[in-house]
């Protein structure tokens, strides 16, 4: 657990993408609640799984 000391919480997060229906195609973490989510998703590497399926 990491703690926040701006909401005095420990927290951890994670990102996940799920389908339409509800299934999970990507999880990812866990980091410090206190990384900001644009930081995560650039440490997740998912921008460049979707270009790479974008291009095909």
């Amino acid at each position: 657990m990491f703690y926040n000391g701006h909401k005095r919480k420990h927290a951890m997060k994670f990102q996940g993408v799920i389908t339409p229906d509800g299934l999970f195609v990507d999880l990812w973490g866990p980091v410090a609640g206190t990384r900001h989510d644009s930081f995560i998703l650039a440490q997740s590497g998912l921008m460049e799984e979707l270009s790479m399926l974008r291009a095909v």
